[in-house]
Parts: C-alpha cells; structure tokens; sequence
C-alpha cells in the first residue's frame, strides 16, 4: 500500500487590537494532498528500492565482515591453516 503525499502549509496570521494594543500570533497549519504523476512516482518507487538495496547490501558486508574476523581469529587461536572456500 502507498501513502499519499501530503503538502503541508504553515501560515501565521497576526491579529491587533488597536483598543488594547494588543498583538496576537496564530499559526494555521494546512495540509492538502498532493497527487503525484506517473513519472513522479516512478522516481519514488526507484528511490525506495535502492534504499532498499543498499541496507541489504550493508546487511551483507557486515556478516561477511563478521565471518572473516571469525575466520582471522579462529586461525590464530589454533596455529593452522583454515580456508574460506
């Protein structure tokens, strides 16, 4: 399932009161979504999956990072010889 996509506007509305000559802020926040084109969410689509490609890949690298450590130690613990295959 996609999310929509949202536009978010954030408006600050003063009011003054010139009896009193008191100011107030007020900060009106509108969201309304955002369609998205083909192309767009294409682009999006492609963005998330190599997001996606790079963490396993990162995944990888460290088990194979971890694998060779094991391997480096295990050959020094026992003084021979061990092969990665």
């Amino acid at each position: 399932m996609q999310w929509p996509v949202f536009t978010v506007y954030l408006y600050t509305i003063s009011l003054c009161h010139d009896d009193d000559e008191m100011m107030m802020m007020m900060m009106v926040m509108v969201v309304q979504p955002k369609f998205l084109t083909k192309e767009e969410r294409a682009a999006e689509a492609l963005k998330r999956r190599q997001q996606q490609v790079d963490a396993q890949r990162r995944v990888i690298d460290d088990e194979r990072k971890k694998q060779e450590d094991f391997m480096k130690a295990a050959k020094e613990s026992a003084g021979q010889s061990v092969s990665l295959c």
